[in-house]
């Protein structure tokens, strides 16, 4: 078994993301030119490097108080949503929240990590960059062949 062909990532795409379009019908990767008023969101993979390293960065103060105080869930939460912006949630187009545009920044990240509200649109986020699926190099090579 060929491994990589197999099972391979495609790393360009896993740290420097994918559109994918947000549909009822179901979530497909789609070139940014093609996405229009479609609602999609850019990702990258969850445990890029980028990502581990503004995670790190973010809890070492929040560790070393830890230590001394316990580990506060709230500051945790809010410290990986602050990670996540940039490196796994690259980017998002057409999103409405309460009748408001939803624009992309990293207080909209936080909000859609720690607030319940968000629950829903953060697991439906979260399975999107936990899927290893998305950023496979022979889907790569099927979808340049079609």
């Amino acid at each position: 078994m060929d491994i990589l062909r197999e099972m391979g990532t495609d790393s360009k795409k896993a740290v420097e993301g994918i559109w994918i379009v947000l549909e009822d019908s179901g979530d497909h990767e789609v070139p940014e030119d093609e996405i229009g008023d479609r609602p999609a969101v850019k990702i990258a993979r969850a445990d890029n490097i980028h990502y581990q390293k503004a995670l790190r960065k973010r809890l070492a103060p929040l560790v070393a108080r830890g230590r001394r105080i316990g580990l506060d869930p709230e500051a945790q939460a809010k410290a990986e949503a602050e990670s996540l912006h940039g490196t796994v949630l690259l980017d998002w187009r057409n999103l409405v929240a309460g009748n408001a545009p939803f624009d992309f920044s990293r207080a909209n990240v936080v909000k859609v990590w720690t607030d319940i509200a968000y629950v829903v649109f953060k697991d439906r986020l979260a399975g999107l960059i936990q899927d290893a699926e998305l950023f496979r190099l022979e889907l790569q090579e099927e979808r340049e062949k079609n």
